[in-house]
């Protein structure tokens, strides 16, 4: 393969690899980001991910940093635009708070926009529901499948271009130590 068409192959493959992360963004991190946002005081920014009047119905003003002692998310489950994501806080020296989440899809993403009564069939992982994270056995499949094809390709291209002629390097005849 020429140095062309290789640099071409792997420019095609971060085309193709690149557009598959730009939109990532869950339910269940915003309302993660949302809850970890008060839990740090004055720093946090709760305001960009739900109104004020649901943050302080969480955590009312004024909020000290780690004030939640626990904070959990749940899989949430998606029905068009809208989402519901289970959650549960415990304020430090103060009650337990579980209940639902409600997000509505915008242009700029996910906005919690009502925090629901607990629903039976969305629980946090304490409470038996699904972790965020759970990936399929199909999944970590095609990961590691990506993950020896990018070795391979990486491999290849070192192969072909090689490494540069240490005498190139020194302009000399003789390899310095």
């Amino acid at each position: 393969m020429k140095p062309r068409a290789a640099a071409a192959a792997a420019l095609l493959l971060a085309a193709v690899l690149l557009p598959a992360c730009a939109s990532t963004e869950r339910p269940e991190g915003v309302v993660e980001r949302w809850l970890i946002s008060l839990n740090v005081g004055e720093a946090g920014q709760p305001e960009r991910y739900a109104p004020d009047e649901l943050s302080n119905r969480i955590l009312p003003p004024p909020r000290d940093p780690n004030d939640l002692d626990v904070i959990e998310v749940g899989k949430g489950r998606i029905e068009g635009d809208t989402a519901l994501v289970p959650y549960r806080v415990q304020v430090v020296d103060g009650p337990n708070l579980d209940g639902v989440a409600r997000l509505t899809r915008t242009a700029d993403g996910w906005r919690v926009v009502a925090l629901l009564p607990r629903d039976p069939t969305l629980a946090v992982p304490s409470e038996g529901g699904r972790h965020v994270g759970g990936a399929s056995a199909t999944l970590w499949v095609i990961s590691v499948v990506l993950a020896l094809a990018l070795c391979l390709l990486s491999a290849g291209l070192m192969a072909l271009f090689g490494r540069p002629d240490a005498t190139a390097a020194t302009g000399s005849g003789t390899v310095d130590p």
